[in-house]
C-alpha cells in the first residue's frame, strides 16, 4: 500500500517514481519485530525492545534529517512519541482523522514534522472508512513532502 501510493502521487504529479524513491526513507521504528516461521509478526514488540531501538531510531533520523515521520500504526507512533518526549491525549484513529481533516502535520522539533496514520495491516479493514480512505492519505502526504 505505501509503495503503491507512491506510485500513484509520481504518476499524478508526472514525476519518476525513482526520483521520489530517491528522496524517501521507509523504516521500521522499532528494528525488530518478533516474526513466526510463517514470516508473519507474532506479537508486538516487547517494552524493552522499543527502549533499546530508541537510541537507533533517534540516530537514524539525525543522520537523514527528514522533513516529515510518517507512523504507521500505534507502534511507531509511540516509538517516535517516547524517542521525541511527545505525549498524545487521543487515541491513534482521532489523531488519524484529525491530521486528515486539517492536513497539518504536528510539530516534533524545529523542520521536522510528524504525521499519524493507521498501520495498512488487513487486519485493520475494521476501521472502515479511515482504513479504505488510507492510499488517497498517503498519496496526498507524499504529494505534499516530496515535491
Amino acid at each position: 500500500m505505501l509503495y503503491g501510493a507512491l506510485k500513484a502521487c509520481c504518476q499524478q504529479g508526472g514525476i519518476p517514481l525513482a526520483a521520489a524513491a530517491g528522496r524517501t526513507y521507509f523504516t521500521n521504528a522499532t528494528m525488530c519485530v518478533p516474526l513466526g516461521e510463517n514470516g508473519r509478526s507474532i506479537t508486538a514488540p516487547a517494552a524493552a525492545t522499543k527502549s533499546q531501538c530508541q537510541a537507533n531510531l533517534r540516530r537514524q533520523i539525525e543522520i537523514i534529517q527528514p522533513r516529515l515521520l510518517l507512523t504507521l500504526g500505534a507502534n511507531a507512533l509511540k516509538a517516535v512519541a517516547d524517542t521525541f518526549a511527545l505525549t498524545f491525549k487521543d487515541k491513534l484513529t482521532d489523531l488519524v482523522q484529525n491530521q486528515r481533516r486539517s492536513r497539518k502535520p504536528l510539530l516534533v522539533k524545529d523542520g521536522l514534522f510528524l504525521i499519524p496514520e493507521i498501520h495498512p495491516s488487513p487486519r485493520n479493514r475494521v476501521l472502515g472508512q479511515i482504513y479504505s480512505d488510507l492510499p488517497a492519505s498517503l498519496a496526498a502526504i507524499f504529494s505534499s513532502f516530496l515535491f
